[in-house]
């Protein structure tokens, strides 16, 4: 914002300078788009109402009579508006899809992207000092049983309860990821195992009662970390293979665990 009241204060003082030979009215425009892509709409309306006074001023200094100079700064603050809501729209969508790249489109919880990028925060909060972090891969065993018996339409309910469900569970600093058709990631920082292994036993239990039978299952693979993993492959890859020794062995109720560091 700052940046562009510079931009509009140069673009003035130019102008004063050169008199009526050189116009910087795309100054003025630069300046406030500026102000409305870093601020806000509001902001950059300041900055429009600044910009036309500026062209006013100038105007005055260079002797051009008052009513053209009142008419070049009205004229001005209306192409600065039109500059103020289209920066604004810009922007605004930009950050829609932006948010919209991160979450997955049914369940509304984090993507693999999302998950991946809060992966990296924590591997180096990590490194930086001692603490724990668990990372639980779930799979929903039942998933593909429910499509076929019940239809697509039950499957997707099954998840959206699935998201829904562990939500309630978690902590605001818990990030539950949807990073494929029925697999899922939990990333719970500053979590020992016990207290992870609580969690991931109360998002079991919950499908498990709304379902009311066995043919939506989840089943787990949960790592506590102690000490940071090298990159994000080792911290998904040791949870997905326990995750699948559960799926192959039973596990203990579907979960199989283990503490590194």
């Amino acid at each position: 914002m700052a940046l562009g009241l510079i931009v509009i204060g140069l673009g003035f003082v130019v102008d004063v300078t050169t008199g009526r030979d050189l116009s910087l009215s795309l100054v003025y425009v630069a300046g406030v788009g500026l102000m409305v892509w870093a601020g806000s709409a509001r902001v950059g309306l300041l900055g429009a109402v600044g910009a036309s006074a500026a062209v006013f001023a100038d105007g005055i200094q260079n002797s051009v009579a008052t009513g053209t100079a009142l008419a070049n700064a009205v004229t001005a603050f209306v192409l600065l508006l039109a500059t103020v809501a289209v920066v604004d729209y810009m922007h605004a969508k930009m950050v829609r899809e932006a948010s919209r790249a991160r979450f997955d489109p049914l369940t509304g919880l984090s993507n693999r992207l999302a998950c991946e990028e809060r992966c990296t925060i924590e591997i180096a909060r990590l490194h930086r000092r001692a603490r724990s972090l668990s990372v639980a891969f779930l799979d929903f065993d039942g998933l593909k049983q429910v499509n076929d018996v019940r239809g697509h339409a039950a499957g997707d309910a099954a998840l959206i309860h699935l998201a829904k469900s562990s939500q309630a569970v978690l902590r605001p600093t818990d990030l539950l990821s949807r990073i494929g058709g029925d697999e899922f990631v939990l990333l719970m920082p500053d979590t020992d195992h016990d207290e992870a292994t609580s969690v991931v036993r109360r998002i079991q239990g919950r499908l498990a009662e709304a379902d009311g039978d066995k043919a939506a299952m989840v089943t787990a693979g949960l790592v506590t970390w102690h000490s940071a993993p090298q990159s994000i492959e080792d911290l998904f890859v040791e949870a997905n293979a326990l995750m699948f020794r559960a799926k192959r062995t039973g596990g203990d109720r579907h979960l199989a665990s283990q503490v590194i560091g």
